[in-house]
């Protein structure tokens, strides 16, 4: 009807002047022309689903205008029909999208890339190796998101407080949350990741938690070592767990000790840093001391090398031996006996240790004797001190007869005409026995002490050695110091 509208005004127009053959072919031309532009608006523009042809496969194209008033499209032929890429609204002028379901693996290339499962039906992302689904963005009931995990800690200070790193929980207001587990666990709520406004101060007790709250945890790592203990923290219907590990079997530090004489037990601290090191420890005991005129068959103390590996943190005690008395009449620290007149045996040297399983006896070096004509050197290892003439000795735990004292027994003395003579002391803890006195004479202290001899035999024995192989490395020596008149020492070195 509308081209008729338009054409035959025309028609009228040139009606009287159609007069020659021009005259009607100027006036069909314009007829045709007009209906044929008519046709072309009429023609509808294409629109998602319609048909497209194999030829036009991955083809694309933007329809908008009349005949899709406020909104338009962004298409693309897969083969056979228009698919919808994009569409937005112009007189909002937002867009919308579809996202499809990506079936081919997650990859690096693909990090942060979308997808629509539709067989498990959710939403998911690629975080470079793995498609994983979006949980609950917050604002109504659902599950929780941490935005990071809680770090996990490892090789820690056995029976140390730590706590946790600080993570933001997108959840909806008011989820409940609360904290189990070993280790006297505690939370707390923070208004930002510093924590510098802290909303629920650190507590044990079940609370809730706003949208976009912070969270930290607490606990205090296991007192045994290489021992983990986990904490869960539940918020919502979702469960976060951060675990703690006390430290493992490790040695981190390098180091060495020399002790020497002081008159007391002194002592080395086995942190978690130096657990399960090798220490390398040598073992001492003093020399005799007997002859004021300087004879150089005093005693010297005996010595054992050896390694030890700690299998748990603890302490070791360590005891060096005093150098024999001269003057007589004097015990020597460490077990030394005091013979009247020019003699005194020197002390033993010892070392234990002591963990949360008990205290160990680890060694026993065994002091010289002395006399005022010589006396016998203490040994290592597990050897029983030298005897001289009469004078037997110490060894295997059992005194020098006459006099020594047996492990941890004070020695004695072998002077019935005399009264000024004395015993070592013996030290149960070290198993050191104290070495016996006499006349001009005085056993070694050890593990079993050295033997006075009778009156007027003027020679002391040295003392025993111990060392305990069961708990000790292979491999140990004894050593001979030849430290006669001197104190012992005890080094220590450690490392991996």
């Amino acid at each position: 009807m509308r081209i008729l509208q338009t054409v035959l005004p025309i028609m009228r127009q040139f009606g009287g002047v159609m007069k020659s053959k021009t005259h009607l072919y100027f006036a069909s031309f314009l007829f045709l022309s007009v209906l044929m532009a008519s046709s072309m608006t009429m023609a509808q523009q294409t629109q998602p689903g319609d048909a497209c042809d194999p030829s036009q496969e991955h083809h694309y194209q933007r329809v908008a205008g009349a005949d899709n008033a406020g909104s338009g499209y962004e298409l693309v032929c897969n083969g056979t029909e228009w698919k919808l890429i994009t569409q937005w609204d112009t007189g909002s002028g937002q867009s919308f999208f579809q996202v499809g379901n990506d079936t081919d693996p997650c990859d690096s290339d693909k990090t942060g890339r979308l997808r629509y499962d539709s067989g498990a039906d959710e939403w998911q992302y690629c975080n470079g190796s793995t498609w994983g689904p979006f949980e609950h963005a917050g604002g109504s009931a659902g599950g929780t998101v941490a935005f990071s995990p809680f770090t996990d800690l490892d090789n820690l200070a056995p029976g140390t407080l730590y706590s946790s790193n600080i993570v933001q929980i997108i959840t909806a207001d008011g989820s409940a949350i609360s904290v189990s587990g070993s280790g006297s666990p505690e939370y707390r709520i923070c208004a930002e990741v510093s924590c510098n406004t802290v909303l629920t101060d650190w507590t044990s007790v079940a609370s809730t938690i706003d949208e976009r709250n912070y969270l930290q945890l607490r606990a205090t790592s296991s007192a045994t070592l290489d021992e983990i203990r986990t904490v869960t923290a539940s918020v919502g219907a979702e469960s976060l767990t951060w675990s703690l590990r006390s430290t493992s079997l490790q040695c981190t530090e390098t180091g060495s000790q020399t002790y020497n004489y002081t008159g007391g037990v002194r002592t080395l601290n086995v942190t978690p840093e130096l657990r399960e090191c090798l220490f390398t420890i040598t073992v001492v005991g003093a020399g005799g001391n007997g002859n004021s005129t300087g004879d150089s068959d005093d005693g010297s103390g005996g010595g054992t090398q050896f390694a030890y590996t700690p299998s748990d943190i603890g302490t070791f005690h360590i005891l060096v031996g005093q150098a024999g008395n001269s003057a007589g009449e004097i015990a020597a620290y460490g077990g030394g006996g005091g013979g009247e007149q020019y003699a005194g045996g020197g002390g033993a040297s010892a070392i234990r240790y002591a963990d949360t399983s008990g205290s160990t006896v680890l060694a026993v070096a065994g002091g010289g004797g002395a006399g005022s004509n010589g006396g016998g050197d203490g040994r290592g290892l597990n050897n029983a001190g030298n005897s001289v003439g009469s004078a037997i000795g110490g060894g295997g735990g059992v005194g020098g007869a006459p006099s020594g004292g047996d492990a941890g027994s004070p020695g004695g003395t072998n002077d019935d005409p005399y009264s000024r003579a004395v015993g070592g002391t013996g030290y149960a803890d070290f198993l050191i026995g104290g070495g016996g006195g006499s006349f001009r004479a005085a056993g070694g202290g050890g593990y079993g002490g050295g033997g006075a001899p009778p009156p007027y035999a003027y020679r002391g024995a040295g003392g025993g050695g111990y060392l305990n192989t069961s708990v000790t490395e292979p491999g140990a020596t004894e050593i001979f110091p030849n430290n006669r008149r001197q104190n012992g020492y005890v080094t220590i070195e450690w490392g991996p």
